[in-house]
């Protein structure tokens, strides 16, 4: 069984008043964290209660998005927490690779000293499918760019990765 290496959840209800009010739902903002052009930042701003942080990428429909997340799971899961079209100087970021070049005497919106190449394509693209012994609504298998899950298929996921990871121990040691 081939398991991806990373995970994106979110919450449904928040995922479709994005979509409504900004016209991108989260499976499209995932596909973010796989372009290796992609921008990350500190969200210190909001990130009072948790820290977050700020992808600025190309999505897999070409629109260059400006994606919130945060982690959970020791790490292991990437929460998204807000997705939207980038802005005209999000966008410059992204071109220049985070290094907003203007010569305006606006106020950069974000600390473009935590700007830093995005860590995650690399292991996106280990990670392909996963093939899970469950009816096909609750869990299904994709390629990295379509994947993510629910909470609720999250936590179903775990408990059977968590079994299949305890029959292959005890296999082993019989």
């Amino acid at each position: 069984m081939i398991i991806y290496n990373k995970f994106f959840t979110w919450d449904e209800h928040i995922n479709r008043g994005n979509a409504i009010k900004h016209k991108v739902n989260f499976k499209e903002a995932s596909t973010v964290f796989s372009d290796t052009d992609a921008v990350v930042l500190d969200d210190t701003e909001h990130s009072k209660d948790e820290e977050r942080f700020i992808i600025i990428g190309k999505s897999k429909h070409e629109r260059i998005l400006m994606v919130c997340h945060c982690y959970r799971q020791n790490d292991e899961l990437i929460r998204i927490i807000s997705a939207r079209k980038a802005e005209e100087d999000e966008e410059e970021i992204y071109e220049m690779g985070g290094v907003r070049i203007s010569m305006t005497n606006k106020k950069p919106r974000y600390d473009l000293s935590t700007a830093r190449k995005n860590p995650y394509a690399e292991r996106l693209k280990k990670g392909y499918s996963i093939i899970i012994n469950v009816p096909p609504e609750e869990v299904t298998a994709a390629p990295i760019n379509d994947f993510y899950v629910s909470d609720e298929e999250l936590h179903m996921l775990k408990e059977f990765v968590a079994s299949e990871e305890e029959k292959r121990i005890r296999a082993n040691a019989g």
